[in-house]
């Protein structure tokens, strides 16, 4: 499958390894890596920017590939493998580049995202080897102006912030896009940087300049936060409050996000519970038990959400609907409890909260889920049809 012939030479086997007729082979480092695939009644091709036919992960794994990898030095492998993993199509070329040319190996050791833009641009523009080989000796900024990048040294400290996990020309056009963000180049200022944010910060431009992603992390609570900015963008819809974005992002982290969100549930609940009437909802899909209560009308539900302080009460349409259904939960702790019914008429947990949205203990999810495969079994009792 792979085989090192006495000049160091690596011969791959396409079609042992991939089904593919032909075979692949690789020069050692020391002479100049480069690669030649040959098919059968096909000559030998080799085109710098082309993708690679083998991965350098598998090659590496691989005891009969020892002699050939030895040469690469020892310093720069880990980081090459580091570099396939988020731009797969560009590490054969980053090779061919740094097997011949010091500066390419300073650049990749120090900015490897910079070489990934470059060789991405080098592919897309077509341009000749020369112009390749002498940016990698330019100044960082003037490769920045090339690839269509403002050269300027706030971007490069910004470029040299964002963790890239996959670059691809996706990727690159975000880079292109992000240019035109308010506050772009004070985004280097940012604890952390990645492309899922600047993603988010093109798609609401408010929170580039707020406050609250100045503490933005890797491990930023995404899950928590989108459903606390929706639970908001929802209530300030139905009290007429209009785009709450700017005010979101002005809030200094999470936890203050979070008092917003409890101080707009308190308001809603009060205008409801000033305005309510009452309004019968269709038949749950489970009568529940002695823990477990279904919330028959629109006044227990604006109660619910009053006593446990959250948004329950913005589900009312859903549940007049017949899509939803809200239970409240008073043992083993006091919580709320959403469920959506599909087509078969089984319930699945869409959420179970405590007052203020807070989590629920083991006990209590172990607890609802045996209700839950309770009630399923007990199906054939589904929602009435109030036509």
């Amino acid at each position: 499958m792979i085989s090192c012939s006495a000049t160091n030479q690596l011969t791959i086997d396409l079609d042992a390894l991939f089904g593919d007729p032909g075979t692949l082979a690789l020069d050692p480092w020391d002479r100049g890596f480069a690669w030649q695939v040959q098919r059968p009644g096909e000559d030998e091709g080799f085109a710098l920017f082309d993708p690679a036919a083998v991965p350098l992960f598998l090659v590496a794994r691989e005891p009969a590939a020892a002699p050939w990898l030895a040469r690469i030095p020892a310093q720069l492998l880990p980081g090459l493998l580091d570099f396939e993993r988020s731009c797969r199509e560009m590490v054969f070329p980053a090779m061919w580049f740094l097997s011949r040319y010091p500066r390419a190996v300073e650049l990749f050791e120090s900015a490897p995202l910079l070489v990934a833009l470059l060789i991405h641009c080098a592919r897309v523009g077509d341009w000749p080897m020369d112009t390749v080989v002498d940016l990698f000796s330019a100044r960082r900024t003037r490769i920045l102006d090339v690839c269509g990048l403002d050269g300027t040294r706030a971007n490069l400290r910004l470029l040299g912030k964002l963790r890239c996990e996959r670059f691809t020309r996706a990727e690159y056009l975000l880079l292109l896009r992000s240019r035109h963000l308010p506050g772009y180049e004070g985004l280097g200022h940012l604890r952390a940087l990645d492309f899922r944010v600047l993603a988010f910060f093109l798609e609401h431009p408010a929170y580039a300049t707020g406050r609250l992603f100045r503490g933005y992390d890797h491990d930023w609570p995404w899950a928590e936060f989108s459903r606390t900015r929706a639970d908001i963008t929802n209530m300030a819809g139905i009290l007429g409050l209009g785009d709450m974005d700017d005010r979101m992002a002005a809030c200094r982290d999470m936890d203050q996000l979070v008092r917003l969100h409890d101080r707009l549930v308190i308001r809603l609940n009060r205008e409801k519970a000033k305005r309510i009437e009452l309004v019968a909802f269709p038949e749950p899909p489970d009568p529940g038990n002695e823990h477990i209560k279904p919330i028959r009308d629109s006044r227990e539900l604006a109660c619910e959400g009053m006593s446990q302080h959250h948004c329950v009460a913005s589900y009312h349409q859903r549940i007049l609907a017949g899509r939803y259904y809200v239970y409240s939960v008073t043992a083993p702790e006091r919580a709320t409890l959403g469920v959506k019914l599909a087509a078969n008429g089984e319930m699945t947990m869409d959420q179970l909260k405590l007052r203020y949205n807070g989590q629920p203990s083991a006990e209590t999810r172990a607890m609802v889920a045996g209700w839950l495969a309770e009630a399923f079994r007990r199906s054939d009792c589904l929602p009435a049809d109030d036509g």
